[in-house]
Parts: C-alpha cells; sequence; structure tokens
C-alpha cells in the first residue's frame, strides 16, 4: 500500500510490501505534483503485485 505525503515543499511516495517474513519500504521522493507522485506509486505496486523487486 503506498503512502503519499509532502516533504520539504516536493510529494513522495512510500510503498510497504512483505518480502518473505519481512516488510519492506519503497521510497522516492522529489516530485513536483501529488498526481506524479501517486502514479509512480501506482506503477511500483504494479510491478510488486507481479512478483518483480
Amino acid at each position: 500500500m503506498a503512502s503519499i505525503s509532502r516533504r520539504n515543499g516536493k510529494w513522495q511516495y512510500r510503498v510497504s510490501y512483505k518480502d518473505g517474513t519481512s516488510y519492506r519500504n519503497k521510497t522516492k521522493g522529489g516530485f513536483i505534483t501529488k498526481r506524479q507522485a501517486q502514479l509512480a506509486a501506482a506503477d511500483i505496486e504494479a510491478k510488486l503485485g507481479r512478483g518483480a523487486n
């Protein structure tokens, strides 16, 4: 599941996922708009859903 937040005037996403028995996060920031961060997070979630790391 993705979390979108504002940090230092830019937008970032954090995607949490389970890797075996532990939870991991993928984070990326620097997006100008919230929509850009949402689209990038959705892309990462889709890749993780297909089994890519």
